[in-house]
């Protein structure tokens, strides 16, 4: 009985977390932070994209709800990527049960890869985000930002 109502106490939070289905995310935001832009995975360095779960490129189809279509698809799609230097910085369409979108910041130095943030979000917050983390304030993440526990 127990694992029944923490199933649905689940599927109730995915519902209210899910983005509403006109959001958009500002992918074209300027950020402080100087970025050079890369427009797909393959562009990523390999300790980075290694880190990752399958993510399809920008544009690519990909299982954006739980209502699996294809399963050869991944759940996640990247919306925008770049870098400053080492650090990098991801944003991604996040599909299954509950659609959100997610920024992950992390600094690559050869094969080793640091996390400096990670959030889940349904507000646009992707610029706020990044440029906290590449300039060291965050996290905390700012209101309408949730710590992702992984990518």
């Amino acid at each position: 009985m127990r694992v029944l109502v923490v199933g649905l106490i689940n599927v109730v939070a995915a519902t209210l977390v899910a983005a509403p289905a006109a959001a958009v995310p500002d992918t074209g935001c300027v950020l402080r932070t100087p970025v050079q832009d890369v427009a797909s995975v393959t562009r990523l360095p390999a300790a980075l994209a290694a880190a990752l779960p399958p993510i399809a490129d920008i544009g690519a189809p990909f299982n954006s709800t739980d209502s699996v279509l294809d399963p050869s698809l991944p759940f996640r799609r990247l919306i925008r990527a770049g870098h400053h230097g080492d650090d990098w910085f991801l944003w991604y369409e996040h599909g299954g049960l509950a659609y959100y979108w997610q920024v992950v910041v992390a600094h690559v130095d050869g094969d080793r890869v640091t996390t400096l943030a990670d959030a889940g979000t349904i507000s646009d917050t992707l610029c706020a985000v990044t440029d906290g983390a590449m300039a060291g304030r965050v996290p905390p993440y700012p209101d309408g930002a949730w710590e992702s526990g992984s990518f």
